[in-house]
Formats: structure tokens, C-alpha cells, sequence
């Protein structure tokens, strides 16, 4: 009886080990887990603020104000000697301020803007004869169909 008593001891002591050891690893790998969860936290958190970032790059898109097309068809319409001092563009209208070399080369650039794909009107803002550099100073604004 003795030795059944120490043999219940001796595996009551064994078993003891052994769940410790299986503790030991659960935990291990718990932290690991953990680990690996707040790594995904930290790649969330960046993605969220890429997202957010990109919000404005997309609502610009959707608003489809199309500025690369509008650039080459200005760079394609205007005629040479036309210098643009500036140029603005809007949803819904394409604003130039610029300087033709001749009265002609003005009167081609209102025609090429009148010609543009999504034009509607086209206004002339503003128009002086300059005598000193013998060109025509123009402002011209181009209103825009709206997409469908």
C-alpha cells in the first residue's frame, strides 16, 4: 500500500511538471498571438490614415474635372504665338489670361476656344491693345458642359 501511495505521488508530482510545461507553452503562444494581432493594429491604424488620405485624391477623380485632357486639348487649340500668364481650372469653366502676338492670333485663340470639345460659351473678360510689345493682352473664360 506504501508503494501504491508513493507511485500516486511520484505521478501526481510528474503530472504537475508536465502541466506546467503545457502552461508554459500556451502562454508562450498566447503572446505570440498577441503579438502578431497588435502588429495587424499598427498596419490598420497606417491603413486608415492612407485611406483617409486618399479621400480627397478620390473625390477629385469622381468629380472627373478631367485636368490632364483639358491641358493637351488647350495645348492642341491654341494657336502659336499665344503665351498664357495664367490659367485656371474649374468644374465648371476654364478661366485664360495670356498674351497674343496679333490681333489674328487672338481672334484664332477665341475661335480654337470656342471650338473645344466640352465648350458651351466662351466669353472674353478682358481685352487691351499693348503698343509696347505690339501684342493683344486677352481674358477668356470657356463655361463647360456639365458631365452626365
Amino acid at each position: 500500500m506504501v508503494v501504491l501511495t508513493e507511485f500516486v505521488v511520484i505521478l501526481a508530482f510528474g503530472s504537475r511538471f508536465w502541466f506546467d510545461k503545457k502552461l508554459n507553452d500556451l502562454r508562450e503562444v498566447i503572446d505570440q498571438k498577441e503579438m502578431v494581432v497588435i502588429s495587424y493594429a499598427e498596419t490598420e491604424t497606417e491603413m486608415r490614415r492612407v485611406l483617409a488620405r486618399q479621400e480627397p485624391v478620390k473625390d477629385y477623380l469622381e468629380d472627373n474635372l478631367d485636368l490632364a485632357k483639358r491641358v493637351n486639348d488647350l495645348n492642341y487649340f491654341l494657336p502659336e504665338g499665344v503665351t498664357l500668364t495664367e490659367m485656371k481650372m474649374e468644374k465648371e469653366k476654364v478661366s485664360l489670361v495670356g498674351v497674343a502676338g496679333s490681333e489674328e492670333t487672338f481672334s484664332r485663340t477665341i475661335r480654337a476656344m470656342a471650338q473645344m470639345e466640352d465648350a458651351y460659351q466662351t466669353e472674353v473678360k478682358g481685352l487691351e491693345f499693348d503698343q509696347k510689345r505690339g501684342g493683344v493682352n486677352f481674358e477668356i473664360v470657356n463655361y463647360l458642359k456639365e458631365k452626365k
